[in-house]
């Protein structure tokens, strides 16, 4: 009868553990930087929605010109696939360092899933050639909304869909229509007449301007601006570091309430190797605006 060595069981079950070590670690490190579409879903009600009407609302922010395949269509195929009623573009879609080849290709194409509205980002700005872009956006039929508002209805629901410029046109625009305003309350004071009657959304790029935007009558505010803080830790931190928030930003990505407000802040879609995106992939939002149950 064989004589059974302690120390080839100890190697084996040493070995063994490094092994599924390493498998986990491998499994680990994939979803960790994982940079495939991902779509994200809330749902917002709301007593201003009646008769059982529902929303569909998809936000895209953050592109930076970035490519996603041929002509974009994984990512406007993913876009199609949520049937969006509307789309908002909560900035950043082209990039002040990029070539505007992947916004071309996504701003060309976008309008022929659903009626689009557009708001500027910072990096819009940065570029120094807002108005070319502005009228390049325009000129695709897209609505874009530098302190207008649109009242439109969708499905039996009446809304008011509004839009304030990023902030950094106070440092890059000389638009008198723009500059007038000194600051981005100011921007947002037109609209301190909305009515209560409609459901009021509004685009804008920064989210940690959370506390301006509920002072107005808003239901629903459509940002994006962090990247997610670029690292998450799931269920231990919602983002490492955000642009003009620092670092353990407050408002990185998902939904925040406000008092009688709800803000949804898109993680977005750039992505690079200089800034990995880790538990944070690129993600399309779809928000479904319903009536209160």
């Amino acid at each position: 009868m064989p004589v059974k060595n302690p120390e080839n069981k100890k190697r084996i079950y040493g070995r063994t553990v490094i092994l599924l070590s390493l498998i986990a670690l491998a499994a680990v490190s994939c979803f960790a930087f994982y940079t495939g579409l991902t779509v994200r879903n809330y749902v917002v009600e709301s007593a201003k929605v009646t008769g059982g009407a529902t929303v569909k609302i998809v936000v895209i922010a953050d592109l930076h010109s970035r490519v996603y395949g041929e002509d974009q269509e994984p990512l406007l195929d993913m876009i199609a696939a949520q049937k969006p009623d509307m789309i908002a573009l909560a900035g950043d879609i082209v990039d002040n360092k990029a070539p505007d080849t992947g916004a071309k290709m996504f701003l060309r194409a976008v309008p022929k899933i659903a009626p689009v509205y557009y708001v500027s980002g910072n990096h819009e700005f940065q570029t120094q050639r807002y108005d070319e872009i502005k009228k390049m956006i325009e000129g695709y039929g897209i609505t874009v909304l530098s302190g207008e508002r649109k009242y439109i209805t969708i499905n039996g629901a009446d809304l008011c869909v509004c839009g304030i410029d990023d902030p950094a046109a106070f440092e890059y625009s000389d638009d008198p229509r723009i500059l007038k305003y000194k600051d981005a309350d100011g921007m947002l004071s037109q609209f301190s007449d909305l009515g209560d009657g409609t459901f009021n959304i509004l685009l804008a790029h920064r989210p940690e301007l959370i506390e301006s935007y509920a002072k107005y009558d808003f239901d629903l505010v459509l940002s994006g601006h962090t990247h997610g803080g670029q690292v998450r830790i799931p269920l231990v931190l919602n983002g490492a570091f955000a642009p003009d928030q620092g670092f353990f930003p407050k408002y990185a990505g998902g939904r925040y309430d406000l008092r009688d407000m709800t803000m949804i802040v898109s993680r977005g879609l750039s992505f690079s190797g200089k800034a990995p995106r880790v538990f944070n992939p690129p993600e399309v939002v779809s928000v479904c605006i319903e009536g209160k149950k």
